[in-house]
């Protein structure tokens, strides 16, 4: 396989990509301008037209980002697309609705043909620098429903003309099953369920490098470290690629790299030819210089029946240059593993915690199975933090006895708050398959 996708645009400039982009989204927003009574609002309200917006720092100043908040609110309205509905009824090819990662109700967008194509180019674009190719056995995890995820990780990898299985029906027995029958080549999950993929694999004795024959993984959807990658890679004997996207059809991709390159974070880079990224402080809106996290807003530039300008994710990234690849690619991005949801973070005695920090440092320990974090008002009145430990089967007492006590320094130290563990009572609640992320962190204080 050739090291690009599309040789034309993978070796363009930095500033031809831009100037590419500028001419992409300046024709966007005059479409939206013009098709969408949404916006047509929007802007009627900040006293704007396309005509005032002239360049990238325009858009940032003059248009607002829209939020999920403002989607929902625009369904509950105009019943069932809302008003973003830019075209006729009859040309909705496609409805995709969100998971519902943040916990409220699920959005609605409608799709043009073109705008699945779109979004299944970018990820055929993905799939391609994972050099997943024709000789390649694909198992695919993810459930096809009515989650845009679903629908075009298999409309992809389909594309790629290699043999699929789409297992997201079956159980994880089942999956292990047929990834040993016909000797699975790629495995698409996330990092949660491929944990759950290495717990049942040792319970039922089944060695994943020598009884599986997978060479490539692809992970989506949660944060890790690339301590935990590391391992992956090890105990699979296999390439791990990330991927990352939403229903609002944003989309990155580790590049042919990998997730660790030389022993250090990868990069998820930008589809910049289809998605303007923007990423910004929340409290200041400015954008971030590469080297900072901030939230990711992004809008699709070619998105046609429900667009979407400046939408807030509600999305951590790091940010990275394309010079902080050497791969070669002209997009920017953010650092693998880094991007997780604003709203996982727990403030506890004035400090913010990242669950990420947690599942970082628990799961340094190979004896630790699963965690779960409760937050909690104690009897002396003040916030206190439980967290209960699963081991895998076999953990001498002694050594449990010494995990305990040496996390919970690692645990004060990373997040610089004290915290009690102990052994969990009962087993864990398990990751069980590809669709539900990992929600480890209970908070009781509002009881």
């Amino acid at each position: 396989m050739s090291e690009h996708f599309n040789p034309v645009i993978e070796k363009m400039s930095p500033e031809e990509i831009m100037a590419f982009q500028w001419k992409r989204l300046k024709a966007q927003i005059e479409y939206v301008y013009r098709t969408n009574p949404f916006y047509q609002r929007i802007f009627k309200e900040k006293g704007i037209r396309p005509d005032d917006i002239r360049c990238f720092q325009d858009y940032s100043e003059m248009v607002p980002t829209t939020k999920k908040q403002d989607i929902l609110k625009d369904l509950e309205e105009y019943p069932p697309y809302g008003q973003r509905l830019g075209v006729s009824p009859e040309k909705i090819y496609q409805v995709v609705l969100t998971g519902g990662t943040s916990g409220l109700r699920q959005e609605v967008h409608a799709l043009t043909l073109l705008d699945v194509e779109f979004a299944v180019a970018g990820h055929v674009w993905g799939c391609y620098w994972a050099g997943i190719g024709r000789e390649d056995v694909v198992a695919d995890t993810t459930p096809v429903g009515t989650t845009g995820g679903g629908l075009w990780v298999y409309r992809s990898l389909s594309k790629q003309i290699v043999n699929l299985f789409s297992l997201g029906t079956l159980d994880t027995r089942q999956k292990l099953e047929f990834m040993n029958r016909f000797n699975i080549t790629v495995l698409q999950a996330t990092p949660s369920y491929l944990l759950r993929f290495e717990k049942l694999a040792r319970e039922i004795g089944m060695d994943l490098r020598k009884d599986l024959s997978i060479k490539k993984i692809l992970i989506v959807a949660e944060p890790y470290s690339l301590q935990w990658a590391e391992e992956r890679e090890v105990n699979w004997e296999a390439k791990i690629f990330e991927w990352y996207g939403n229903t609002q059809k944003a989309m990155a991709f580790s590049c042919r790299l990998g997730v660790r390159v030389n022993g250090k974070a990868g990069v998820l880079h930008h589809l910049s030819p289809f998605i303007f990224y923007e990423t910004i402080d929340r409290e200041t809106g400015r954008q971030v210089e590469p080297g900072d996290e901030g939230e990711i807003v992004t809008t699709h530039l070619y998105s046609e029946a429900s667009p979407i300008l400046r939408f807030a994710t509600g999305d951590k990234g790091l940010l990275v240059s394309n010079r902080d690849c050497t791969c070669g690619l002209p997009f920017d991005g953010y650092q693998v593993g880094s991007i997780c949801r604003y709203d996982d973070m727990l403030k506890i005695k004035g400090v913010n915690i990242w669950p990420q920090s947690v599942d970082e440092t628990v799961f340094r320990y190979e004896e630790v199975e699963e965690y779960k974090g409760t937050t909690f008002i104690g009897q002396n009145g003040k916030e206190e933090i439980t967290v209960s430990l699963e081991f895998i089967k076999n953990v001498q007492e002694l050594r449990k006895r010494e995990i305990l006590e040496s996390l919970s320094d690692d645990l004060r130290e990373k997040t610089g708050i004290r915290m009690n563990l102990e052994e969990a009572s009962e087993p864990l609640p398990e990751f069980k398959d590809n669709v539900t992320k990992a929600r480890r962190w209970k908070d009781e204080r509002s009881r």
